[in-house]
């Protein structure tokens, strides 16, 4: 991992201080890097406080190496349901009170935790800002003006090619008629998340609640910024995430039942972190509820989009789906609860309709099941 800024980096973002370049330098070395900390011992951890001592002297030390400040004030948030939701923030002010926010990310399988990093957009210098930042406001321009062949042009030649004309209106003509009036569109956030790419976040207001675009841009050979990569979409926890949560949850579940989903209720505006779930009541066409999960999978804070898991849990639909495909009618499935509790079981009598009994256990972990024949 280079440590070098190359000249692109200066021209646009340099930030004037101490003659180095403030966000891409750092960035660069940061983003994307593991910690020399276990995932398995974080996570373990059973003193915040002390996993917050080992983060920052970790950090503080890449830091300093590159810019030879310390941090004048640290702390990390952890969320409510930590250690089950595997990433939290952590923010660093530095000993010239500049601000940057670590994102820590317990993947599975990693040899440790991965972290990248961001600054706030008001840091940067104002001129290589409203310089790298071009395309991204011509987007947002044409994105609120419905002007779908004004935000093609403001992307890269690839993506413009990749998308084209129909496969862009495909991704962003329905949220914006779902927003109605959209304004307000402010940069928040700078990032690199390798050398040579920008990273920038935007915020926008909208009827529906709050909404955020990242574009990830790369100055092309005659030094011109590019959008080669964007997403449109709610603000983690926000009321606009639940309507579309609730929307992606009819479709993702409608298929388990012979009928409509009325509703979907539930904190779905809870969901900010991998690993965030929250238990679910689906109402059908007929009045009847079923239980059900989400969970998050995927980051809220990159390009890609968001990637949720709903899955089914009560007992006696699952249980009917699986008997569904064999050659023995269901007459009846009784189980002593509804859901199967979360690393335990559930015993559940099915009555087929010929009157023969059998019994079953639905076996569960997270959002998971496993069904076996009682012996």
């Amino acid at each position: 991992m280079t440590r070098t800024p190359n000249h692109t980096n200066h021209h646009y973002l340099s930030s004037g201080k101490r003659g180095w370049i403030r966000g891409p330098v750092l960035l660069i070395i940061c983003t994307g890097l593991y910690l020399g900390l276990s995932s398995a011992s974080l996570a373990n951890n059973e003193s915040l406080e002390m996993a917050t001592r080992e983060i920052r002297g970790h950090l503080e030390n890449q830091f300093k190496e590159v810019t030879g400040l310390g941090f004048r004030e640290f702390h990390c948030d952890y969320p409510d349901t930590w250690p089950t939701s595997r990433e939290f923030t952590c923010f660093a002010t530095d000993d010239e009170s500049d601000h940057f926010i670590y994102r820590i990310i317990l993947g599975e399988g990693q040899e440790g935790p991965l972290i990248s990093m961001m600054q706030p957009a008001s840091q940067l210098n104002t001129s290589g800002l409203a310089t790298i930042s071009r395309p991204v406001e011509a987007f947002l321009i044409a994105f609120v003006a419905e002007d779908w062949d004004g935000a093609l042009a403001s992307l890269s030649p690839e993506l413009r090619d990749k998308l084209g004309l129909e496969g862009l209106r495909d991704i962003l003509a329905p949220l914006r008629a779902r927003l109605g009036n959209v304004s307000n569109p402010e940069v928040r956030f700078y990032a690199s998340p390798q050398e040579g790419l920008h990273q920038l976040e935007y915020t926008l207001d909208s009827a529906q609640g709050g909404v955020v675009g990242r574009f990830r841009l790369r100055i092309d050979s005659e030094n011109n910024p590019q959008v080669i990569a964007f997403l449109v979409t709610s603000e983690p926890g926000g009321p606009l995430q639940a309507i579309l949560l609730e929307e992606t949850g009819k479709a993702a579940l409608g298929q388990f039942f012979d009928q409509p989903i009325r509703r979907i209720d539930g904190p779905l505006d809870s969901l900010r972190y991998i690993g965030d779930n929250v238990n679910l009541d689906v109402t059908l066409q007929d009045g009847s509820t079923v239980k059900a999960r989400i969970e998050q999978h995927g980051s809220s804070f990159d390009v890609d989009g968001n990637d949720y898991r709903f899955n089914v849990l009560d007992a006696r639909t699952l249980i009917g789906l699986y008997l569904a495909s064999s050659d023995r009618p269901v007459k009846v499935i009784d189980c002593p609860g509804s859901v199967a509790p979360d690393g335990g079981h559930v015993d559940c009598m099915v009555t087929f309709t010929d009157d023969s009994r059998k019994e079953f256990r639905l076996l569960r972990r997270g959002g998971e099941h496993r069904l076996v024949e009682a012996e």
